[in-house]
């Protein structure tokens, strides 16, 4: 049944314990649920899948009425946007999100210009705002501003898959190790020097380390402007950002004082920010980037 008190309905994936954590967080504003319960994934039946998204959608309006909310938002899948904002009435209340980079082949390039006829289509990412023509929010975060000891095991903190990034992790891990400082640097689904898989890690197990760390690394795209989830770690938990953003001192409530932009060919001045690094950040930030304020912007 539809919560009277919610009219924003959320869809988005549950599939491991970062989507999960989001999604207990956005149930407290909205009504939450998962993209599976349109179609399986796993089908390669295209035609079977639009039935699925079809008859999930048509099952869905009538157990909780999607008149009922003034905005449904949709976590980067095209398909079930395309086909939301052709069912809805008024589909200007259907908005797609995406927090990731997307690279689009040329067939959904087309469609997404069909969909922005229809609703709405955001990302958190201004290069790609312009790119795709599409309207820019904020990146989110799920927490509460962290007031723990913030006494620290490690100096310098990352967690992600390779994605071409090793070569790059590999010689920051050497550098701190050259000057002194622990780092806990994480590339899952890579393999060790034995040839053991580092697998998946928990969302609770990341928070722990972002706990017990002075500074978080992030590693992003090279065309990536826009914040990540690692940067507002970095806030929540108050902790000190190296980037390789190199639009971070733009960004709202993000500076000098809090982060450093990363230079592999010149690495001076990054041990002693590591090491001594005390970030402030104002508290208004903490509401800018909530989950309340994220939605509203909408």
């Amino acid at each position: 049944m539809t919560d009277p008190a919610k009219d924003i309905l959320v869809i988005k994936w549950d599939t491991d314990s970062f989507e999960r954590a989001y999604n207990d967080k956005l149930c407290e504003y909205a009504d939450v649920l998962p993209v599976s319960q349109f179609y399986d994934v796993h089908c390669p039946d295209k035609k079977e899948k639009k039935r699925c998204i079809r008859e999930a959608i048509e099952r869905l309006d009538c157990e909780r009425d999607l008149s009922h909310y003034g905005k449904i938002i949709i976590f980067e899948d095209l398909n079930l946007t395309w086909a939301l904002a052709k069912y809805v009435p008024d589909s200007k209340r259907v908005h797609l999100w995406y927090w990731n980079i997307v690279d689009l082949c040329r067939k959904d390039k087309i469609k997404l210009q069909l969909v922005k006829k229809m609703c709405s289509a955001w990302t958190f990412d201004e290069g790609q705002a312009k790119e795709l023509g599409l309207k820019l929010n904020t990146q989110f975060y799920i927490g509460e501003p962290y007031a723990g000891d913030p006494g620290c095991d490690y100096d310098l903190f990352f967690v992600g898959q390779d994605k071409g990034r090793k070569e790059l992790l590999d010689k920051i891990s050497s550098f701190c190790g050259q000057n002194g400082l622990k780092a806990k640097i994480v590339i899952t689904g890579g393999k060790d020097a034995d040839g053991n898989v580092t697998g998946f890690m928990e969302y609770p197990d990341v928070i722990d380390c972002v706990r017990r760390s002075r500074v978080l690394l992030e590693i992003g795209r090279e065309d990536q402007t826009g914040l990540t989830v690692r940067s507002l770690e970095a806030l929540y938990f108050n902790k000190a950002l190296v980037t390789n953003n190199k639009q971070i001192y733009e960004k709202k409530y993000f500076g000098k004082d809090n982060s450093y932009i990363l230079d592999p060919e010149d690495t001076s001045g990054l041990a002693e920010f590591i090491r001594s690094s005390t970030p402030r950040y104002s508290p208004e930030a903490y509401d800018y980037y909530s989950v309340k304020s994220w939605l509203e912007r909408f």
